[in-house]
């Protein structure tokens, strides 16, 4: 896989814009600008040509590289394309932490330590980062297609979090084959067929005449592979125009019988030595050499192959000249052949130590099922699940249950690989191994545990209501033989309700796990029942005495979460922390969520932390701290794009709508609304739907459009007004005060109607503030300067700052409407202020207005600092050391400081402490404005 020596390749013709893109990626490194490109395209374009360029051309400008070349065979290996990458600057690990030292050694087999992935890409990045800082650093990977997806993954994301450090990434993939590489937002560079005039320069270069060479550049399509190996296998005559071409050169899946003919005339041994070599990870000449004598012969039977140019050998490892040369050699095996040189590799790569290696050759030569085989294989996925490698510990399962004897062996492995997907967030993938099986399971306990997975996955791609359907159709099977899947599977049927807000239904559900749980007298699944109904009795409007569980539940439930077999806890965790969000105790939810958000990072379920994040998000938006939790959206988006996490992008954007509403960013808003609506429509996810309009409704009142934000509030109340619960979405006060100003009379005292009701059930803290400020805009308050104040203060208590400074606003325009021009510009200005700290753009100006001036210099980050130097100014501002920023925002420490360059310069700072300044808590914020 590595290529540490160098050549002296010619210019690649014909790629004069391929060239100038390259170039300037290796410009943009030099000069401490990461940059990346994938180079897309079908075989035999002139890819690796490009790549060995690239190559080249960074060590002739003082440029280290470190490369790999993505085997076929070599996908299921965990991080076996970044050992790769990273074995020549391991001497460098003494500038990384501890943790990341054995999170690396980890991951690349150097030490038996188990670590999450985001661990061992921080560490990539951190060893990349620190490589770069005495010389430019190339990383580049070859048939990226076939590197495995946790190096892949990994790579991906460095490649995305590199920023001011002088590493550039260069990835080669093949068009048309799937590629984790098709979903990153990398940009892209499609290397297409080569033209006529450097196809007939190519050719000349073979000895061929140029009338020749036009016509076999038809014949190839430009592909410039089969047109250099098709003119090689032409006469002298061909060559020269003298005889006929033949009717077709190799071109497309011919190329490989092309190759294929390459080989032909090796003795059996060489051939047999090029397959073994094929079937190698890491390319080790050891391990080949060790595994050849066991088969009779030695590592000097590679030798006629390198003097024919099929394979390079120096420094201990075998280079090919090509990957489709590999290929080849691998078909050239028969099925048993193969299966014989896997068992001496496997006995190989055991002696070595590199037992993940011996265990995968191992499945691959046996002839049948084996139960030994597959259960160490299950071992292995097992391992590979703890340490984050998740693609990896799905593979393993899957080979696992294709090796198992018996049925039920093989059920549990594909469950094993299913709950791996899931975990990832791959929910297709994990319906798609569950599907086609479940229905011909007799046992109705090892169906009900597939319909646990099965269900939450196609909750979020097929629909809450099939999930639903599912799930409860095996609770009904499993409840006479197995009441504690019962109780699991209607605890996920009861969240399943609450994604299309049927709150009645989910009242149902979980009073049905708590039956099925009496029965089984288990402490846990009685717990978790409990839980479920204690949880969406309160999300019913249960009031006060709904609450006292929330607090004991999260903190029994939040003791449990490293326990990768139990999910279900992450999800009570994360609903006992909207509880409390809903309640109006932010400080609880934050504090739970960042234990569910560190949990999950450690077990390497990026998937779960999205959730949470977007949650925590939420908090500190309703508590007034705007700028941070722009700031964590912008870090959650940044790390969704890194990784690939795209199941929770309706939950990310919903968030970011209501946001992006307040703060007045109007495209962003309607953009993630769009996004939200689209995706969770579909799959009748009203809750973040019902989030996103009411988004969009807070954006057009901030602008003063009531008529389309009443438009918007209708949308919302179709979908969330049933709900008894105001807390879960504070709408109702926007929505009154959008059908007040559009005259819309009635429709606003029906809202406030119900609005009034629910706080009186309630007693939440909003809900009665908003309702006193909503009956005096509806002139129903017998003292309408006394109600807002009470209102005002109501909010500050609550720490609903936008929702205070909207109530003074609204008592400033009532007191200078009565003639108090002293006190009502009091209000108002005070209202301005809070408006400034916050960022809402709108609604300061609409207080600007109202005073008579024009808007003033805001105080908010947001609109001076792009995201990543706004994630970098709040994580700095609240007391971290750039090592320690770096750390908690995935990024490298030579980021940190550029960004704070920028920061300082925008803010017109000069030391950390007013950085702080401006970034502290609400009291000091206000003090400063």
């Amino acid at each position: 896989m590595l290529d540490h020596g160098g050549s002296s390749r010619t210019t690649p013709l014909g790629r004069d814009p391929e060239l100038r893109s390259l170039s300037s990626l290796l410009d943009d490194v030099i000069a401490a600008r990461s940059s990346s490109v994938v180079l897309g395209g079908s075989a035999g374009q002139g890819k690796t040509v490009l790549v060995d360029w690239a190559v080249d051309e960074a060590r002739r400008r003082g440029c280290e590289v470190v490369r790999a070349t993505g085997v076929e065979f070599e996908r299921g290996l965990a991080f076996s394309g970044l050992t790769a990458v990273l074995r020549p600057l391991l001497g460098g690990l003494d500038g990384l932490t501890d943790v990341q030292v054995q999170a690396l050694q980890g991951a690349l087999g150097l030490a038996r330590s188990d670590a999450p992935a985001l661990t061992v890409y921080a560490a990539t990045l951190a060893l990349l980062s620190h490589a770069a800082v005495t010389t430019p650093l190339l990383v580049a990977v070859d048939d990226a297609h076939w590197i495995d997806r946790a190096s892949l993954e990994a790579l991906i994301f460095v490649a995305h979090r590199c920023d001011a450090d002088r590493v550039g990434f260069v990835f080669a993939q093949r068009s048309g084959v799937p590629c984790l590489l098709d979903q990153t937002h990398l940009p892209r560079l499609e290397v297409t067929e080569l033209g006529r005039e450097a196809a007939v320069q190519l050719a000349a270069a073979e000895g061929v005449a140029p009338a020749v060479a036009e016509r076999c550049w038809v014949l190839t399509h430009g592909n410039p592979l089969a047109l250099i190996e098709g003119v090689r296998g032409l006469t002298p005559a061909q060559r020269a125009g003298a005889a006929p071409l033949p009717a077709v050169l190799p071109v497309d899946e011919r190329l490989l019988d092309e190759f294929r003919s390459q080989l032909g005339g090796l003795d059996p041994a060489a051939v047999r030595a090029l397959g073994v070599a094929a079937l190698a990870y890491d390319d080790d000449l050891g391990v080949v050499a060790v595994a050849l004598t066991a088969l009779g012969g030695s590592s000097d039977d590679l030798v006629a192959a390198e003097q024919r140019g099929i394979v390079t050998l120096a420094r201990g490892r075998i280079t090919w000249r090509h990957p489709l040369l590999r290929c080849a050699a691998h078909e050239a095996l028969d099925a048993g052949e193969r299966r014989r040189l896997h068992g001496a590799l496997s006995r190989a790569t055991a002696a070595a130590g590199r037992d993940d290696q011996a265990v995968w050759h191992l499945s691959e030569s046996v002839t049948g099922p084996d139960d030994a085989v597959a259960a160490r294989l299950a071992t292995t996925a097992a391992a590979a699940y703890r340490r984050g490698a998740l693609a990896a510990a799905a593979e393993a399962y899957e080979q696992a249950a294709r090796l198992a004897l018996s049925p039920a062996d093989r059920h549990r492995y594909l469950l094993g690989a299913a709950d791996v997907h899931w975990a990832g967030g791959d929910y297709a993938q994990a319906a798609g191994l569950l599907r086609p099986v479940i229905d011909r399971i007799e046992d109705p306990v090892a169906r009900g545990d597939m319909a646990v997975i099965l269900g939450q996955a196609e909750a979020w791609f097929s629909g809450a209501h099939q999930a639903v359907e599912r799930f409860e159709e095996h609770a009904r099977a499993t409840s006479p033989v197995a009441p504690e899947l019962t109780a699991v599977l209607m605890i996920h049927a009861m969240v399943g309700r609450l994604m299309p807000l049927d709150v009645d239904g989910a009242l149902v559900a979980a009073a049905t796990a708590a039956e099925a749980a009496e029965r089984t007298g288990d402490p846990a699944v009685l717990f978790g029942a409990y839980a479920a109904r204690a949880l969406v009795t309160f999300f019913a409007g249960g009031g006060p005495a709904s609450e006292t569980a929330i607090e004991p539940i999260g903190q029994l439930a939040s003791a449990s979460l490293d326990d990768k077999d139990d999910q279900g806890v992450a999800a009570i965790v994360q609903l006992c922390a909207f509880a409390h969000v809903v309640r109006g105790d932010a400080a609880a939810a934050i504090e739970l969520l960042s234990q569910v958000i560190e949990s999950s990072d450690r077990a390497g379920m990026l998937g779960r932390s999205v959730l949470a994040r977007a949650i925590r998000a939420e908090a500190l938006w309703r508590t007034g701290r705007w700028a941070e939790s722009l700031a964590q959206m912008s870090h959650l988006q940044s790390l969704r794009e890194a990784t690939s996490q795209i199941q929770f992008q309706a939950s990310a954007s919903a968030v970011l709508t209501r946001i992006e509403a307040g703060l007045g960013q109007e495209d962003a808003c309607r953009r993630h609304a769009r996004e939200t609506i689209e995706t969770s429509t579909a799959v009748a996810n009203h809750h973040l739907t019902a989030w996103a309009l009411s988004g969009l409704g807070l954006l057009e009142l901030g602008a003063e459009r009531h008529a389309e934000a009443a438009a918007r509030f209708d949308e919302v109340t179709a979908l969330a007004g049933h709900l008894a619960e105001p807390g879960v979405l504070w709408w109702q006060a926007d929505a009154i005060e959008a059908y007040h100003g559009c005259g819309r009379a009635t429709d606003a005292a029906e809202a406030l109607d119900r609005l009034e009701a629910q706080a009186a059930t309630t007693k939440r803290p909003w809900a009665v503030a908003a309702a006193l400020r909503s009956a005096v805009i509806l002139d129903r308050a017998d003292d309408p300067d006394a109600r807002l104040g009470e209102a005002a203060a109501a909010f500050a208590a609550a720490e609903a700052p936008f929702e205070e400074a909207r109530t003074l606003l609204a008592r400033g325009e009532l007191r200078l409407a009565n003639g108090d021009r002293r006190t009502g510009a009091l209000d108002v200005a005070r209202a301005r202020t809070i408006f400034d700290r916050l960022g809402a753009r709108a609604w300061s100006d609409r207080a600007s207005r109202l005073r008579g001036e024009t808007g003033r210099r805001r105080s908010s980050l947001d609109a001076r600092l792009t995201p990543a130097e706004l994630r970098v100014a709040m994580a700095v501002g609240q007391g971290l050391s750039n090592r320690a920023a770096a750390d908690a925002l995935f990024v490298s420490v030579k980021t940190v400081d550029y960004h704070l360059q920028g920061i300082y310069r925008k803010l017109g700072l000069r030391n950390r402490s007013q950085l702080a300044a401006i970034v502290a808590s609400d009291e000091e914020a206000r003090a400063a404005s």
